[in-house]
């Protein structure tokens, strides 16, 4: 679910979920953690950059201040 968010973000083009199987009886190979065809969106994708670009401002100005 994570990885599939922050593609359709970034690059929606390379998400295929029609590659998947149709029903959520069958899990996908490869898959771990939240089934992408239930949770994944680009909304949460949008969210994930958000945060991790928070994030790492904060270490980069951490770093600087330490210059």
């Amino acid at each position: 679910m994570n990885e599939t968010s922050l593609v359709k973000t970034i690059r929606p083009e390379m998400v295929h979920m029609d590659r998947l199987p149709a029903g959520t009886v069958i899990w996908p190979v490869g898959v771990g953690g939240g089934d992408p065809r239930i949770w994944a969106s680009r909304e949460t994708g949008e969210e994930i950059v958000a945060i991790q670009k928070e994030r790492v401002a904060g270490m980069i100005n951490e770093a600087l201040e330490g210059i």
